[in-house]
């Protein structure tokens, strides 16, 4: 089967007018069953031509008037008397297709509800899962400017003497997680990764450490461990000094796996780019820019 047709067939599945044409069908032959027994059964036409009985039958022989005048009466009276010789006659089928009718009646009762209370469940569970995002990071910079009079200035590079804030000592990143929803988080493994100042674009968004347990509560914002980057210095020497050539780039991206508490599992990816900056002679600041497709949760999958 084409894929075209198979995605047809299951959007119509999923959209549920299979399952009300199948029911339509059902009560549209049960009814044609009840039409046919009701016009062409034999207990049905033999009391119709026997005039409905021998009392019938000579009511509607007596004179003109007098049988013109009570046609209407023997007519009602043929039609009641002969319904009832069918509904004698077949009692039993007509038991089994009401039994049917109201069987079917009961399934179709059932799945509407089986449906509105799986409704239920899944808006639940979305409005009181666990979810997990990221809520920003926090990091350490620091610079030779900070370490004075620990820092010798004569190690400094030439450039950096008159000017020990732009050179960096140390740089960590920690991102900081947060759970959104109002149940706590299960099984959850974490992992993060860097990556720079050179390499492929995008990242290859693999990582070198394995999962590392993790928990967050509802409503609750916790950090993992540092991320030390000792690369950042490259980005201070690029802007600072206009080098030529390609702009370093540096990249941290993360990854988390998780359960909610009704058992269905979730995860979340992101990455970075890191950015550092200083404005006005102020101390150097770092930022944290989106970057890449790499962003993105098991709703977007």
């Amino acid at each position: 089967m084409p894929d075209r047709y198979r995605l047809s067939y299951r959007a119509i599945v999923r959209s549920g007018l299979a399952r009300r044409f199948l029911g339509w069908s059902i009560l549209a032959l049960i009814a044609a069953g009840l039409l046919w027994l009701a016009t062409l059964a034999p207990s049905y036409q033999a009391c119709i031509n026997e005039g409905g009985g021998n009392t019938a039958n000579q009511e509607a022989k007596k004179s003109n008037e007098e049988a013109q005048r009570r046609i209407p009466i023997v007519r009602e009276y043929v039609f009641l008397r002969c319904e009832g010789a069918f509904l004698d006659a077949n009692s039993v089928l007509l038991t089994a297709i009401a039994t049917l009718a109201i069987a079917g009646f009961t399934w179709t009762l059932k799945r509407s509800t089986d449906r509105l209370w799986k409704a239920g469940e899944d808006q639940h569970a979305i409005s009181n899962r666990a979810f997990v995002f990221i809520d920003g990071f926090n990091y350490e910079l620091t610079t030779a400017a900070d370490a004075r009079p620990l820092y010798e200035l004569v190690d400094l590079p030439e450039r950096y003497r008159d000017d020990p804030g732009l050179f960096v000592t140390r740089f960590a990143v920690q991102p900081r997680w947060k759970n959104g929803g109002n149940t706590p988080t299960r099984r959850m493994t974490i992992q993060v990764d860097w990556q720079g100042p050179v390499g492929p674009i995008p990242p290859e968004y693999g990582y070198r450490n394995a999962r590392e347990p993790f928990f967050l509560a509802p409503k609750a914002i916790e950090a993992s461990r540092f991320l030390e980057i000792p690369a950042a210095q490259s980005l201070v020497d690029f802007g600072a000094f206009h080098h030529a050539g390609v702009e370093p780039l540096i990249f941290i991206w993360g990854r988390a796996d998780y359960e909610d508490v009704f058992g269905r599992p979730h995860f979340i990816q992101w990455c970075h780019q890191l950015r550092l900056e200083r404005h006005r002679q102020e101390r150097m600041s770092a930022g944290f820019i989106q970057w890449g497709d790499y962003n993105r949760t098991d709703d977007d999958a």
